[in-house]
């Protein structure tokens, strides 16, 4: 980070100015606060929720590598998708869920696993992430006022795209 102090005189005061480059490793920290530039000013991040907003927004922070504490392995994955995976991925059976979740970066550094791991092998990711469902609608005319045909699919983001693309396939000549 660069940065040049001058002075300026204003109405006969000297007026100290202080002036700072745009860097890369944005945000910049001053005293253990936090600050952005916002338009012509630099605001403090006063909350968790707006330093984690900061964070997704400037794409240092991806929501599939975020912590996902709720999700239980032991409940929650998808066995028989798992399964499938591996069956396609052509994994031999020496390789063991652990090692998969590992190799593919679905855990963090404590075992905790990140919603990736929600998404891709979870029985009903959409109960822990309530945005995890693709809504598939269909409309009468191209005004986009009646709805024929509204139909939501959870799961694995896998099922979640058999079942639209099987949705889609139903709708079209």
């Amino acid at each position: 980070m660069h940065c040049t102090i001058s002075m300026v005189e204003v109405d006969g005061k000297q007026i100290g100015v202080i002036e700072v480059a745009s860097g890369a490793n944005k945000p910049y920290v001053l005293s253990g606060a936090i600050y952005v530039r916002i338009g012509p000013n630099s605001q403090k991040l006063t909350t968790a929720e707006q330093m984690r907003d900061f964070f997704q927004q400037s794409g240092k922070i991806y929501f599939d590598e975020v912590s996902c504490p709720e999700f239980d392995s032991e409940n929650m994955v998808d066995a028989d998708f798992l399964e499938h995976f591996k069956t396609e991925a052509r994994l031999g059976s020496s390789v063991s869920d652990k090692q998969l979740f590992s190799n593919l970066k679905l855990q963090n550094d404590n075992g905790q696993y990140k919603n990736g791991a929600v998404l891709f092998f979870g029985k009903n990711p959409e109960l822990i992430i309530d945005t995890a469902i693709i809504r598939c609608v269909a409309y009468r005319g191209t005004d986009k006022h009646f709805i024929i045909d509204d139909k939501p699919y959870g799961g694995n983001l896998y099922a979640q795209f058999r079942q639209s693309m099987e949705w889609l396939r139903s709708k079209l000549n």
